[in-house]
């Protein structure tokens, strides 16, 4: 597969380079020059493979690799995905119930098991971030997705996009998903993005209790400005950024933008009270950061009167903020970590 960048279109840059540098010469972001689209037939066929067979599939066709579903597995675990069905037409897939814990570590795993270097998950950007995802994205699908028939939503956090750009570009793939919801805390800037068609580069962070969406300028919102309006969005957007200005969108821009991405805010405030709502009602143990995207999902639908078949990814495990979380259940560390390890929780 051959690559360009996010400020050009006649320089091309192979597979090898795409996977081991974050910037192109021209200091763009690094793109497919053509996606790769799976025929439905195709994605049909995926349903009888496991998540590592897809996942090597995926990361094989973006860089010539040769990675097996058992180099995958070895590096994630034969299964590292969960579906939990909710009320409401939701599944929540835990992304955290495998040998790598969480689904930063399953990117820094999977990294490894791709021939790059040990590092951690946070330094692994650019394209070589958005295709780990891509891939992992297509291995729960074909893990947890009993069916195949219909498209699903995405409903995910804030701060960082690169799930968010992942889930775009696993879209025009094929993978049959419709919209993307992404709940913000309260620094909502792409909030105002997607509602008032303005994104101010230069807010100030918020400090919340969910440090890791406490981002007023998402890294990976260049791919999707790339996405929707080519080399000369972004050129736009970075302008703004380097003014600290706005970004502003036409009436055109906007709705190219909208038609595939929603938004919602969640106030870190709620997270106690919703962690302790979901368990009354479905015994459901949830992290922080899950529950202000749950919360965020219910308010969309509570406004929009839409409730699409909607899969949320859980990336952390409970065990990760234990002190907040069994709080919020009003029980302690220990027996928390007794039901998140009970039989009925698995």
């Amino acid at each position: 597969m051959l690559y360009v960048s996010t400020k050009s279109k006649t320089d091309f840059y192979t597979a090898h380079r795409a996977l081991h540098n974050r910037f192109a010469g021209d200091g763009g972001m690094f793109v497919p020059f053509h996606l790769v689209t799976i025929e439905p037939e195709q994605l049909a066929a995926w349903k009888g493979k496991s998540a590592g067979e897809a996942i090597a599939l995926i990361l094989n066709g973006f860089f010539g690799l040769s990675l097996t579903g058992w180099d995958v597995e070895y590096a994630i675990g034969r299964t590292p995905f969960r579906a939990v069905a909710m009320n409401r037409r939701i599944t929540v897939a835990e992304c955290w119930r495998s040998i790598s814990g969480s689904w930063d570590k399953i990117v820094r795993n999977l990294h490894i098991c791709m021939g790059c270097r040990d590092t951690v998950a946070a330094d692994i950007q650019g394209w070589v971030r958005i295709a780990i995802e891509i891939a992992i994205l297509f291995g729960i699908y074909a893990q947890i997705d009993d069916d195949g028939t219909g498209t699903f939503d995405i409903c995910v956090a804030g701060g960082n996009f690169a799930t968010v750009a992942a889930a775009l570009y696993a879209k025009d793939m094929g993978l049959p998903v419709g919209k993307i919801l992404c709940v913000c805390n309260e620094n909502s800037g792409f909030w105002d993005l997607i509602h008032r068609g303005e994104f101010n580069t230069g807010l100030a962070v918020i400090k919340t209790a969910l440090s890791e969406l406490d981002i007023t300028r998402p890294r990976y919102l260049e791919y999707l400005i790339h996405r929707a309006f080519g080399i000369e969005g972004v050129k736009q957007y970075l302008d703004a950024c380097d003014k600290n200005g706005v970004f502003y969108l036409d009436e055109d821009m906007e709705v190219r933008l909208t038609d595939e991405l929603l938004t919602a805010v969640s106030s870190s405030s709620r997270v106690d009270a919703v962690i302790s709502s979901l368990y009354r009602t479905n015994g459901y143990i949830a992290d922080p950061v899950t529950a202000l995207i749950y919360g965020g999902l219910q308010d969309y639908r509570a406004s929009s009167g839409v409730s699409n078949h909607t899969l949320l990814l859980a990336k952390d495990s409970p065990l990760d903020s234990s002190s907040t979380v069994a709080q919020a259940l009003g029980i302690t560390r220990n027996e928390l970590i007794k039901q998140i390890n009970s039989p009925r929780s698995k």
